[in-house]
């Protein structure tokens, strides 16, 4: 999180990280460093990731509260595929704060030793 090269936790590859590195490939030819959270960072990228997995979980129960009334109002398919749409847009909102997940199983990457393998 902090930008300088240290040991820490490995952060996850997920689907969005792939999304992201394959279009930073797509446009720049640079491939992407291993990313870490050192230990100094590692209370602020807490709070961020709680942030972004409440957002997550908040935005998609409330799609799905919407979906229900809506759906209990006008029974119909075009407000189904509404309803969907809405979820979707939700989450997509969740995303603007994300955050990846780390590996907390113990092991650390030294992202000066990227180049080893």
């Amino acid at each position: 999180m902090c930008g300088e090269e240290r040991k820490g936790l490995a952060v996850r590859e997920d689907w969005v990280l792939r999304i992201l590195r394959g279009v930073k490939k797509a446009v720049t030819k640079k491939t992407s460093n291993d990313l870490v959270v050192c230990r100094g960072c590692y209370p602020n990228y807490e709070k961020r990731r709680n942030r972004f997995s409440w957002r997550k979980k908040m935005n998609i129960a409330l799609g799905l509260l919407f979906a229900a009334f809506s759906l209990i109002i006008a029974p119909e398919l075009v407000v189904l595929l509404m309803d969907i749409a809405v979820i979707i847009l939700l989450y997509a909102f969740a995303l603007l704060s994300y955050t990846p997940d780390v590996d907390t199983s113990g092991s650390t990457r030294d992202k000066s030793r990227k180049n080893e393998r």
